[in-house]
């Protein structure tokens, strides 16, 4: 939604946008009825300024990749001096999907960005730099080099890829453990593979208060809905017998 405030005098047009933000669940009194319902999300105005201070980088792809690579998340946070991100990719029930024509023109072409920048970042053992195009593993290295070019860049001083899948998703836990033996031993913690409900368990040992678990079981119940929700579509497209391998 979009917001243009005209002050009169003259002065500066003032341009900004409401936006949908997530928030932590609290409670609503709907005035009509009385009833009382959850809500999770709120909006907020937010000026011009307010979104170029966060990193945007779809503005910036061709600075970095120079592609459609993104993170479902990402997080940058100062841990003493420095800079640090993560990037977030989640998984459900998916398995891995087929190349896109000009993917794969770049992965197959030894000076393509994605090869130079594996070759130099001194991630990647040399002789596992083949496998990283494969359809499996494909995924997890262009969100690895994603952060990878962002600390080439100076824009961060440690860099994390986290891929986090439910414990069911056998798939993604081997393909994981593929990629993690691509890399070298003292890389190797830069890839962080855990499930959804390793996660859930360490979020609820760690933050204990009364706002903190609702918003917990209000993460626990969305993660695990959409879950259960793929996994009954497949199950009936695979009876249909229209499902992918």
């Amino acid at each position: 939604m979009g917001v243009q405030l005209v002050c009169q005098n003259n002065h500066p047009i003032h341009i900004g946008k409401v936006i949908k933000q997530q928030c932590e669940p609290y409670e609503y009194t709907i005035k009509e009825t009385g009833e009382i319902i959850e809500l999770s999300h709120k909006y907020v105005y937010v000026t011009e300024e307010d979104t170029q201070d966060h990193l945007n980088l779809e503005a910036n792809k061709r600075e970095l990749l120079d592609d459609n690579t993104s993170f479902d998340i990402y997080i940058d946070y100062k841990n003493g001096e420095e800079i640090c991100g993560l990037g977030i990719e989640v998984k459900y029930t998916e398995k891995s999907y087929p190349f896109g024509k000009t993917e794969k023109e770049r992965m197959w072409d030894d000076k393509s960005l994605y090869n130079q920048l594996s070759k130099n970042s001194g991630v990647y053992k040399k002789e596992a730099l083949h496998k990283l195009r494969t359809t499996k593993l494909k995924q997890a290295w262009r969100n690895h080099l994603l952060g990878i070019k962002l600390l080439e860049l100076k824009k961060l001083n440690k860099f994390y890829s986290v891929h986090l899948y439910p414990k069911a998703n056998t798939y993604q836990a081997n393909m994981c453990k593929e990629y993690i033996g691509c890399l070298k031993e003292e890389q190797q913690q830069s890839f962080i593979p855990i499930t959804f409900e390793h996660f859930i368990e360490t979020a609820e040992k760690v933050f204990t208060n009364f706002k903190h678990r609702k918003w917990i079981k209000y993460l626990k119940d969305r993660l695990w809905n959409r879950v259960v929700l793929q996994m009954r579509t497949f199950d009936f497209l695979n009876c249909a017998g229209i499902g992918s391998s």
